[in-house]
């Protein structure tokens, strides 16, 4: 990586050397606006379904610990790794990898397969209640 270039004054440096690249203003605000568009997409579908978001707030809570695990393992292997800097402790960083990988697949499956279950139920009660709903309402009418 290339040391940024100073410039005339004290303390300022080129931002389009090395990797201060400059970004335009145009573009920055493109990307916001399109930040900000997803968001209220994701939003709106949530609000809409509320089956979409029984499963994606189950899947968020059921796999939030085994994430935090797998990225605390992870991250202390890594610096065992940088602290030691041999090529045992590499191949010993990718066995920690590789084992701490498959089990958080395991339970990032069971996660996955709670989740799917809550919003199974959570979609059948809650189209229940709107045919309920619908039904009381003609049977009203009538």
């Amino acid at each position: 990586m290339p040391a940024p270039i100073r410039t005339t004054q004290f303390g300022q440096y080129d931002r389009h050397s090395g990797l201060f690249q400059a970004v335009d203003a145009n573009t920055l605000h493109k990307a916001t606006g399109y930040a900000q568009t997803s968001a209220a997409a994701v939003k709106q579908v949530l609000d809409r379904y509320p089956p979409v978001k029984a499963f994606t707030y189950a899947m968020a809570v059921t796999s939030a610990l085994p994430v935090t695990v797998f990225a605390a393992v992870s991250g202390s292997a890594f610096l065992g790794g940088l602290a030691t800097a041999g090529t045992g402790i590499a191949v010993f960083q990718g066995i920690v990898f590789a084992i701490t990988g498959f089990v958080l697949f395991w339970f990032l499956l069971g996660a996955f397969l709670i989740s799917a279950t809550i919003a199974f139920w959570f979609t059948l009660a809650f189209f229940g209640v709107q045919m309920a709903k619908a039904v009381s309402s003609r049977a009203n009418e009538k």
